[in-house]
């Protein structure tokens, strides 16, 4: 009997030495880290290729994220350790160019170098630093919330899986906990697979307004239930 159970032991021992690793997916969202801003400027450089902040450059980008992820909100969506998606949220967009250049005065640098070969990149700039503003309705008839979903990517071979989707829940998630109970985004009338995307996790488009000469970008605002 004590062979037989020497044996047995044995045996299971092998077989737990010999079992194929488990290299199932191990997935989650969770809060942005300083550390993440990199990572977050390179996605925002692969994905978000039409955006005016992408033609700054990775430094620039960089720097905006360490910004978001300090002062503002941002969650990345994270697989196997690699980040593969992210959104960011500020509560007060309307000041949040402002405030970044306040943090981070060596991005004026930054853009100042960019210009030299591409002077147009300024009065871009001061396009997207009035933005905000433009966002609101001056005339009151309709309620644009202050808070505002800044940016919100996916790596393109995890797109259509509902990721974004979850970062949205995410991001709503926080609101609810907070009281907030509507908020914005912002979108190129041109940009039909963002605008595809907004009106599918339920956004609502409430007006539109000219950013970057006569280019339409769309409002929307979301009430969250």
């Amino acid at each position: 009997l004590a062979v037989a159970i020497m044996v047995r032991e044995k045996i299971a021992l092998y077989l737990a030495m010999t079992a194929p690793i488990n290299k199932s997916k191990t997935n989650m969202i969770r809060p942005a880290q300083k550390t993440d801003s990199l990572s977050l400027a390179k996605l925002h450089l692969e994905t978000l290729t039409s955006s005016f902040l992408a033609s700054l450059g990775i430094s620039f980008l960089d720097q905006l994220y360490v910004f978001l992820i300090r002062n503002e909100k941002v969650w990345v969506y994270e697989e196997n350790n690699e980040i593969k998606g992210f959104v960011s949220y500020s509560g007060n967009s309307s000041g949040m160019m402002k405030r970044f250049i306040i943090h981070c005065p060596g991005c004026l640098m930054l853009l100042a170098i960019k210009t030299l070969t591409k002077p147009a990149l300024i009065g871009r700039f001061l396009e997207t630093f009035r933005a905000p503003s433009k966002s609101q309705d001056n005339n009151h008839s309709i309620f644009l919330p202050s808070g505002e979903l800044l940016s919100i990517s996916v790596s393109p071979n995890c797109q259509a899986t509902g990721i974004g989707s979850q970062l949205v829940k995410t991001l709503e998630d926080y609101l609810l906990q907070n009281q907030i109970l509507s908020y914005k985004v912002v979108a190129g009338e041109e940009l039909i697979g963002a605008n595809k995307f907004y009106t599918k996790n339920g956004f609502m488009l409430v007006m539109q307004i000219r950013i970057h000469g006569d280019k339409l970008s769309n409002v929307y605002v979301k009430e969250i239930r």
